[in-house]
């Protein structure tokens, strides 16, 4: 699953030296976050990773 979100950022022609980080967010973001550290040095997850999605959904929506 890695290597497909690296394959397509390189696809995208994404230039990560241009970029002070990202941040992986998400279920999933503890999982690819070892592997794409490797060739990714800015990538970072979240403190809140499982809920981010979430929590920023409801603020948006107007929560608290």
């Amino acid at each position: 699953f890695a290597e497909k979100i690296e394959t397509e950022l390189r696809r995208l022609a994404w230039n990560y030296n241009e970029l002070d980080r990202i941040i992986l967010v998400g279920g999933g973001a503890a999982y690819v976050e070892k592997y794409l550290k490797q060739s990714i040095p800015c990538v970072e997850l979240h403190q809140n990773f499982a809920f981010a999605n979430a929590c920023g959904f409801y603020a948006k929506a107007g929560g608290q």
